[in-house]
């Protein structure tokens, strides 16, 4: 053991690092998108957007979440993505699946069923088509036809599906039905206000008035200024698009004070390292024997001497 304690102290230094690096590595970055999602602190500190860009960061590294809210926020793309990672057999409709299926209604605003296989079947015969398509497609079982781009005749219809409060089954509207009547609205410029002035009178119907109050609720948790969700039609007109950028927010600029910042710093260490360095001094070995002196003189100088 004298002999050979030393590589073992080593080898289980060794070893106590890996489980650190992988804990390190778990939290620090699969972790993370999960950590921050359910931070109360992080949300607020943040907009709708980057939640959902972390929502989508942590499906992708640890599975669908149980109450992600994918269905309201994803579009085609990640529609697209999602169904290339599920198999005809494979759950899709249970807690520890996170209910997909029930995101994928409110993606698209269809309904062929709760499992995989029926989820895929649809997507083969619908997987070229827009997202706009989907949700159009969609209002039709519920008598209720829309165009693309929206007119405002779609107001009354889409109201009345918002309206609808009915319970039994064959006149109930389900929930993915109403969230995309409401998104179809409010992506279409719809002003409930304007709406309301002029064309609420007291004989309108009541299932119109309940679904312009249905119309403000939902504004209230998917508000236009988050830009998550949109469908295409919606007018995003960016405040700041035209705008030029300043120097100091160029690449460039930035990258050359960021090397100032932190390359300065890096230099003047690695100088003062370098003064701090012993210098090197050669092997100095014993002196050599002087050689003794040539006489110069002549023979006959040598003699009177």
């Amino acid at each position: 053991m004298r002999q050979v304690w030393r590589a073992v102290v080593r080898i289980l230094a060794v070893l106590l690092i890996l489980p650190s690096a992988g804990l390190a590595y778990y939290w620090f970055y699969t972790m993370a998108p999960i950590r921050h999602k359910l931070d109360p602190d992080w949300y607020r500190r943040h907009s709708a957007q980057e939640y959902w860009d972390e929502v989508k960061t942590g499906i992708r590294r640890s599975g669908w979440g149980h109450d992600d809210p994918v269905g309201a926020f994803a579009d085609a793309e990640f529609m697209a993505w999602a169904m290339s990672q599920i198999g005809s057999g494979d759950d899709i409709s249970s807690c520890s699946a996170g209910h997909r299926d029930s995101d994928f209604r409110e993606i698209t605003n269809q309904d062929p069923g709760e499992s995989a296989a029926e989820w895929l079947a649809w997507w083969k015969g619908n997987a070229s088509k827009s997202q706009e398509e989907w949700i159009r497609d969609g209002f039709t079982p519920y008598g209720v036809t829309v165009r693309i781009p929206p007119s405002e005749a779609d107001a009354m219809p889409l109201l009345t599906l918002l309206g609808n409060v009915s319970t039994d089954g064959p006149n109930r509207i389900p929930y993915f039905v109403k969230y995309n009547a409401f998104r179809w609205l409010r992506d279409s410029d719809f002003n409930p206000v304007a709406f309301a002035i002029s064309h609420v009178t007291d004989s309108t119907p009541a299932e119109i008035k309940t679904g312009l109050l249905e119309y403000l609720r939902q504004e209230r948790t998917f508000p236009t200024r988050d830009h998550v969700g949109e469908l295409r039609f919606a007018e995003n007109e960016d405040p700041y698009a035209d705008r030029f950028l300043p120097a100091m927010l160029q690449p460039r600029f930035k990258a050359g004070v960021y090397g100032i910042v932190f390359g300065l710093p890096c230099l003047s260490a690695a100088l003062i390292a370098l003064t701090l360095r012993k210098p090197r001094h050669r092997k100095v070995g014993p002196s050599p024997a002087p050689e003794p002196e040539r006489c110069t003189a002549s023979p006959c100088e040598s003699e009177e001497a």
